[in-house]
């Protein structure tokens, strides 16, 4: 098995976050994610919401 790559391993470090504050900001202000995405983040209305756009994105990128 490989080492995983840097995008995968910053993926893994939001999706344990347990602030919705600061997992939203993560990913509005990480240039890993696409305008769109960031979009959605600013829209999202729980932690459980954030989690599902990266597990979403997590899946499109084929990090699963």
């Amino acid at each position: 098995m490989g080492q995983p790559v840097p995008n995968q391993v910053y993926l893994e470090i939001l999706e344990r976050s347990e602030d919705p504050t600061a997992l939203r900001l993560a990913i509005i202000y990480s240039d890993q994610f696409s305008e769109n995405l960031k979009e959605q983040a600013r829209q999202a209305p729980s932690l459980e919401a954030l989690r599902r756009l990266l597990a979403e994105h997590r899946r499109r990128a084929g990090y699963t």
